[in-house]
């Protein structure tokens, strides 16, 4: 997996039964300049971490890519409401 720790452009759902949303889809800008939409189609796993005040939550994800099946690291910080992609 590429590092690249970058901030998207997230849409997530809230469910009442758990605190921290859960990513649905995301625009990422590629390498050339062209920016796509991912949709998020299975979360593998989910890391929840806390630093003092800071709480963030990890989310190991799958995804079509344009046309290649990929893996990818979604983080989202709850204090400052902000998604990166981490890893893809």
């Amino acid at each position: 997996m590429k590092r690249l720790n970058r901030p998207v452009e997230m849409v997530s759902v809230f469910h009442e039964d758990c605190s921290y949303p859960k990513p649905v889809k995301f625009k990422h800008k590629l390498d050339n300049g062209k920016v796509i939409t991912i949709n998020v189609d299975r979360i593998l796993s989910e890391k929840h971490r806390k630093w003092g005040e800071i709480i963030t939550v990890e989310y190991d994800c799958e995804a079509t890519v344009l046309g290649q099946y990929r893996r990818f690291l979604l983080e989202f910080t709850g204090n400052r409401l902000e998604w990166r992609l981490v890893k893809i």
